[in-house]
Parts: C-alpha cells; sequence; structure tokens
C-alpha cells in the first residue's frame, strides 16, 4: 500500500529566480528561524540554502520544535551559525542522518548541493519509490475548473490566476489571513464545544453545499467518506489529538487497523468536561 501527500508550495513573495549553485543571491529576507547560516552572515546563497530551511522544516515536523531558536532575533542568528544541534533521540537513525547532512553549516558540503537526486536516494526515503509517485501526479484540470465554478461561494477560496510552465501547475489563490484550521489546533490544543461547533458548522455547510452541486472533497469516494472525515475533525477540536493516532511511533498499519475497527475512546482527559450531546 502506498501512502501520498499533496503538497503545495504557495508563499512565492521572497523568491528569487535564476539562482543556481554558480550564482548566488545576497537578499537578507525572510524567517529567521528557517535562514541558512550563508543567509544569516550575508555571505550570498545558492539553492542550497533551500535545502536546509528543507531540514529546518523536516525537523520542526518530526519533532515539533525549532532546531534552532534563541530568545531573539539576534540569539537565533547566533545560534544557527555556532550552536551545536540538539537531536532528539526518538527519531530514527535514518531521520537523524538526513538531517544531520541538511544542517551542515558549509553549503557545499550540504546534502542537496548536487542536486534533489541524492536527497531522493537517501535511507530515509527508502520505501518511497518515487517513480510512482511522478507517475500519480494529478491532472489539476478538474480542481482548477471546481474553483472556478464554485470560488464566488463566501467558504471556498477564490482562484485568480493559474500559471502552467510545462512542469508544474501554479494556483494564485486568495491569501487566507485567517490561517490554517491545523494551525490553530495545535496551538490551542482543543477548543472548547462552542468554538468547536461554530468551525464545524460553516465546514460542514460548505461541504452540503459542494455535495448538493455533485462535488466530493475526496474523489473516488461517496459523500459518506466526506461525513467520517468531519467526525474525524470534530473530534480533534474537542479532545486536542485525533481519534485513531496514538503517538508519533504508531504506524500506518495500526492506524488503519483501528480506523477498521472502529476503536476510540471518548472518556479521560479532555472528555469528562465533554457534554453527552456532543458524544452523541
Amino acid at each position: 500500500m502506498h501512502f501520498f501527500c499533496a503538497t503545495i508550495t504557495a508563499d512565492f513573495g521572497l523568491s528569487k529566480e535564476s539562482v543556481d549553485q554558480e550564482k548566488k543571491a545576497y537578499s537578507f529576507c525572510g524567517t529567521v528561524e528557517y535562514m541558512a547560516p550563508e543567509v544569516v552572515n550575508r555571505r550570498g546563497n545558492s539553492q542550497s540554502a533551500d535545502w536546509w530551511s528543507y531540514g529546518v522544516l523536516m525537523f520542526e515536523m518530526l519533532t515539533g520544535t525549532l532546531p534552532f531558536q534563541g530568545k531573539d532575533r539576534n540569539e537565533t542568528m547566533n545560534m544557527i551559525l555556532k550552536a551545536k544541534l540538539g537531536m532528539p533521540q526518538f527519531l530514527s537513525a535514518e531521520a537523524q542522518s538526513l538531517l544531520r547532512m541538511l544542517f551542515k553549516r558549509n553549503p557545499a558540503n550540504r546534502l542537496g548541493s548536487e542536486g534533489v537526486e541524492e536527497i531522493k536516494r537517501h535511507l530515509f526515503f527508502a520505501n518511497i519509490d518515487w517513480n510512482i509517485i511522478d507517475k500519480n501526479k494529478r491532472d489539476p484540470s478538474e480542481e482548477i475548473e471546481i474553483l472556478m465554478r464554485y470560488g464566488q461561494h463566501p467558504n471556498i477560496i477564490t482562484l485568480k490566476d493559474v500559471f502552467d510552465d510545462g512542469r508544474y501547475v501554479y494556483l494564485v489563490t486568495d491569501l487566507m489571513k485567517g490561517g490554517e484550521l491545523l494551525d490553530r489546533i495545535l496551538k490551542q490544543k482543543c477548543f472548547s464545544e462552542q468554538e468547536a461547533s461554530d468551525v464545524l458548522y460553516v465546514i460542514t455547510k460548505t461541504v452540503d453545499y459542494l455535495h448538493c452541486q455533485g462535488v466530493l472533497m475526496q474523489q473516488g469516494y461517496d459523500a459518506a467518506c466526506d461525513i467520517w472525515s468531519l467526525g474525524v475533525l470534530f473530534y480533534t477540536m474537542l479532545a486536542g489529538y485525533t481519534p485513531f493516532a496514538n503517538g508519533p511511533s504508531d504506524t500506518p498499519e495500526e492506524i488503519l487497523l483501528r480506523i477498521g475497527n472502529g476503536k476510540f475512546s471518548l472518556s479521560g482527559g479532555n472528555w469528562d468536561n465533554i457534554s453527552d450531546g456532543a458524544k452523541v
């Protein structure tokens, strides 16, 4: 069984074009916690700087924290330049190896400096069949058509423009000033019943509107699958954690088995303060 994650790079506001290993950029801009050392010390950076930032994102996803973060901007920059990387030991040997190779302070020694293929060959991605992923790239035309047709709905993002460079298709949409719901859940840990109800009301109305137009949120399945996903979202907002995953060590097979058995808990923790009406 193969699992695919669709990740969209959306913010190109501070990007530079025509930068490679020979040509360098000298701009000092962006979120400092994600800056590579050569950006911080303003000696000029090539594409290798992006692979350092990639490592920061990977570290943050795996641990929930940033690798280099001081009490202020200056301390953070000094840590990026000089501090020893604190590597949590609960990470796999493969994950630790990849992170250490991405956090090489000399950009010439950093994994990815010779191109993305050397990153794809790392043992951390040993179970990834890149050929299958390439073959399963979706044609975005249906998604574009849906956004163009229903983008005037107040709770559906508006598509502003589409750019196709032959390799990738870029969708330019509204700036979502409210941020991601997942980020809000992670920051807030759990919602009150009223907060969760307000959020779910808006999402449910929007999903119902799309269903009435014959649009399903998860292609290849029926409307019941979308309703299930709303239940998972509601559970997560109330409990502060997902219903079928117990921790970072869970395997996909274990999670799928719990989903198949329909095993989840409505007792203990935040559930002791949740009304029976919400549980039903």
